[in-house]
């Protein structure tokens, strides 16, 4: 009995149903196989700094299942930090890289710098948390007001900002050359305590003594006699090169001088009549004159010292443009007008200033 021979359709399906499996064997794991790729690492993950401390952190970029491609990365970061990164914006990738990203704090905050690298249509990113911690610094009275021959105490306060704490140390100082012709003999007495420890966001205060008992003296072209100026207070911090902050105040040496009356002469010549009400003489050691556009003479008394004694009124001679041969020009030349207004600036040898307006 013969065989009936195979249909010739069942043959084909036959046919079909082989190919799909010997394509399923090449091509399905293919599918399920996982992409190439590439993940990022931060290291360290978050980081604590204080204020204009710098940091750094590093962003490892792997690759994964044999990816390879160009990698472009950039950085972004919120206001109060600034950043950069120290690789170039194209990264070939083979196996594994490096970018090292530098951070400066300016303000205290809490901040998240981000990362993002970037390949064709990859794109992955990391962030790193920053807590910036820092000081906030304040004195009272501020200016310190000093009677020449005594003693002036600054109270200075010192508080934590944004979980800061440790112990802080304290300096200050007065600069003892204030002009070529001056040599200031204010100096600070001292400061207590020099150290102490902040607990997390607290508060710590300290006195700074000023002293402006020394006698004054002048020579033929120098003085030495107590003059306002800024004291400089440094705050240290342990692992940051001191100082790691800088505070200053002024100090005043107390003087007073008003304008009793005062003529015009010429169009380059007035007087001035100073009266002293202190308790102190007053050194004039110059002026300025400017009219209202700001132009302005800068010069000193003709006939060299002028003191202005306790309980006295003085005649000051002001010059301005050629006759005042000890003047300085800035701007454009100006004379006394009438109807015009002027203001007067007298400069003392303790670095005080008294201004006035006087109309001709």
């Amino acid at each position: 009995m013969m065989k009936k021979p195979i249909p010739l359709w069942v043959v084909l399906i036959v046919l079909i149903v082989v190919a799909s499996v010997v394509a399923g064997f090449v091509f399905v794991p293919n599918l399920l196989m996982p992409k190439p790729d590439f993940e990022l690492n931060a290291s360290p993950k978050s980081e604590t700094l204080l204020a204009h401390e710098d940091g750094s952190f590093d962003v490892g970029v792997t690759s994964l299942n044999n990816f390879t491609g160009i990698l472009s990365a950039s950085v972004n970061h919120p206001s109060g930090l600034s950043t950069s990164l120290s690789v170039p914006d194209a990264i070939p990738l083979y196996h594994s890289v490096t970018i090292h990203v530098q951070v400066s704090p300016l303000v205290v905050g809490n901040y998240s710098v981000t990362v993002v690298v970037v390949s064709g249509k990859i794109s992955h990113s990391v962030s790193v948390p920053y807590a910036v911690e820092g000081l906030l610094i304040s004195s009272s009275p501020n200016p310190l007001n000093i009677l020449y021959g005594s003693r002036g105490n600054e109270t200075l306060t010192i508080a934590g900002q944004n979980g800061f704490s440790g112990n802080v140390t304290l300096g200050a100082s007065v600069p003892s050359l204030t002009s070529s012709t001056a040599l200031n003999s204010v100096f600070v007495a001292g400061v207590f305590p020099t150290s102490a420890q902040l607990t997390r966001d607290g508060t710590i205060t300290a006195t700074i003594v000023v002293d402006a008992t020394t006698q004054d003296w002048c020579g033929a072209n120098l003085c030495y006699a107590a003059q306002s100026s800024e004291v400089s207070v440094g705050i240290g911090v342990p692992g940051i090169p001191s100082p790691y902050d800088q505070y200053a105040f002024r100090e005043v040496v107390n003087e007073s001088l008003t304008l009793q009356s005062f003529s015009f002469s010429t169009g380059t010549n007035m007087t001035a009549n100073l009266t002293n009400n202190g308790s102190n003489p007053v050194h004039i050691g110059g002026y300025l004159i400017a009219d209202s556009k700001g132009d302005q003479y800068s010069g000193g008394p003709q006939n060299g010292f002028l003191y202005v004694n306790p309980g006295t009124t003085l005649s000051v001679g002001l010059f301005i443009g050629a006759v005042c041969w000890r003047c300085t020009l800035t701007g454009s030349p100006f004379t006394f007008n009438i109807g015009q207004t002027y203001t007067i600036t007298i400069m003392t040898y303790r670095a005080n200033q008294f201004t006035f307006n006087v109309t001709r």
